[in-house]
């Protein structure tokens, strides 16, 4: 029998990953750069206060008497303490589960508030669709399709419906990090607020957006920068942040979510038997696995274990971030007919920001797969245990808009791989015993790419840093340092080449975008196909 509990509130294990600058090459070219606390004290004997928005005084949103918001949802009842927030704040955190509103809502308020532009940053490509599509609607039912027409567009890399005249924009991280000298210039006069959404993901290319949007909040007094998150953070309080602020970085938490939502726990039972054993009078169903391969397997083995009849009356759907347009279409406009169920099999990509009408059942294997470095620093994506926060995140799919949700983690499945005497990856942990929250992306990446995309918009990372939710020790600033003079990639004072802003064109880490950089100036096209094909290879490996 299952163990059954509610979960709330987890919170996220201190920041551990400190560090001084140790010995390598070339570390006299950049002198250190100022620290947070050195930052904040120097603000602070300044009398350094953020200077208010300018056009709050005099401008009215031509939305203001639309009191736009789904009164049904928890976000609804802090809408004037969060506009009064971010209006008094260049930095404001917003905290609340998932289900609550944080997202959806906040884009209404801050256009009726008056914001001319209003940005959310995403993980990734999925999230931004959804979001995006959800505001549409939510928009749509208040104002008409005349009236929402236009107000809400998306970006990423493989769809663009913004124009510049779009007030809502909600793109990826890395779309907005490519965009910012654009969007700094073009919006210099303008009420501008960037949330950054899903920060308790500790999702390395939102950091890094979030990072230049800080120093652009720092720069423009109209311009706000929101950090979303489902449990409160503690990093985002304190450093650079409090001391754009001028002091405390304000926090609103929003209670509860519409539905309640029931957690149970399985540890003698995998996910296949979990769902026989919990989806009595439940439509739709959605099961949380580690990896694209495991997905297909997954299904396979829900089809052996159905009779003829179930099998037929089932839809199986696959949901992970490669997908199609046209897949993940059928996904969120399902049509079930009486007696029929639908089944989602989904990585960590449909985890967050993320949401299926009707969807009454979530169960997880309780693993996922995340960024990490080898021991010659080569990316992989090992598979690993997942955080409590990860699994709240999974399980608040589950009963958004109807009661009865519930999220039941099972044993792990191994579908015959081997198990090592020392290799625990698939014993069950229950909830209370693993990690609270996700770990930084960051440490466990090659920040080169980074370090050269900042370079390439004139930062000096080791001053950037400083903006970095979760900073990074300096010594690793150095080595990415060195290996980009090595590429040629900036000069002896750090500064960006012009190979390294052709390098900075392409996807790709350092060491293979200077191989595309160099066969792309000059060579024949049968060479840079070849190249190109290589490069890509490589990078999907890892």
């Amino acid at each position: 029998m299952g163990r059954y509990y509610r979960v709330d509130n987890f919170r996220g294990f201190p920041h551990t990953e400190t560090g001084e600058r140790s010995g390598g090459s070339r570390q006299g070219v950049i002198p250190r750069p100022e620290t947070p606390s050195e930052k904040i004290r120097r603000l602070s004997d300044s009398g350094y206060v953020a200077p208010p928005l300018e056009s709050t005084k005099a401008q009215e949103s031509e939305y203001a008497g639309y009191n736009l918001g789904n009164k049904e949802l928890p976000a609804y009842s802090h809408k004037q303490e969060i506009i009064e927030a971010v209006n008094a704040n260049r930095i404001t955190l917003l905290t609340g589960p998932t289900g609550s509103g944080k997202t959806t809502q906040f884009a209404q308020f801050a256009l009726e508030a008056g914001y001319e532009r209003i940005v959310y940053l995403q993980p990734r490509r999925n999230n931004v669709d959804n979001i995006s599509e959800r505001l549409h609607e939510e928009l749509t039912s208040q104002l008409g399709e005349e009236g929402a027409k236009g107000l809400v567009g998306m970006a990423h890399s493989e769809r663009v419906t913004i124009d510049k005249n779009t007030p809502i924009q909600v793109m990826t991280s890395g779309t907005f990090t490519k965009k910012v000298p654009e969007l700094a210039e073009e919006w210099a006069d303008m009420r501008v607020v960037v949330v950054a959404d899903e920060i308790h993901e500790n999702n390395l290319e939102t950091e890094f957006a979030a990072a230049f949007a800080a120093r652009q909040v720092e720069r423009n007094a109209n311009w706000r920068l929101v950090f979303a998150s489902a449990t409160p953070d503690q990093n985002v309080l304190g450093g650079s942040y409090k001391a754009i602020n001028g002091g405390d970085v304000p926090v609103v938490t929003i209670e509860g979510r519409p539905h309640h939502l029931e957690m149970i726990e399985e540890p003698d039972i995998d996910i296949i038997a979990a769902y026989h054993a919990h989806s009595a009078g439940i439509a739709k169903s959605m099961i949380f696995v580690e990896g694209k391969r495991t997905i297909n397997e997954t299904i396979d083995q829900l089809r052996r274990s159905m009779d003829r009849d179930e099998v037929a009356r089932t839809k199986f759907y696959k949901l992970h971030a490669k997908i199609s347009e046209r897949a993940k279409q059928e996904i969120f406009s399902m049509e079930l007919a009486p007696g029929e169920k639908a089944i989602i099999v989904s990585t960590s990509a449909g985890q967050s920001g993320i949401t299926v009408p009707g969807l009454g059942l979530v169960i997880t294997s309780g693993l996922t797969k995340s960024p990490e470095l080898d021991g010659e620093n080569a990316p992989g994506l090992p598979t690993r245990h997942c955080t409590q926060a990860e699994i709240v995140q999974q399980g608040g799919r589950a009963g958004r808009d109807i009661e009865g949700g519930k999220c039941v983690l099972a044993r792990p499945t191994g579908f015959g791989r081997a198990k090592n005497s020392d290799n625990d990856l698939y014993d069950f942990i229950p909830l209370q015993r693993r990690y609270p929250d996700m770990p930084p992306e960051i440490y466990s990446s090659n920040i080169s790419r980074n370090v050269l995309a900042a370079s390439a918009m004139g930062e000096d990372f080791l001053e950037f840093n400083n903006y970095l939710k979760n900073s990074v020790k300096p010594s690793s600033i150095h080595e990415a340092y060195d290996v980009l003079h090595k590429l040629g990639a900036v000069d002896d004072g750090n500064k960006v080449t012009d190979t390294g802003r052709l390098m900075d064109v392409y996807p790709l880490r350092p060491e293979l975008s200077r191989a595309v950089a160099e066969v792309s100036l000059g060579r024949s096209l049968n060479i840079q196909v070849y190249t190109l094909i290589i490069a890509a290879a490589v990078e999907a490996k890892y």
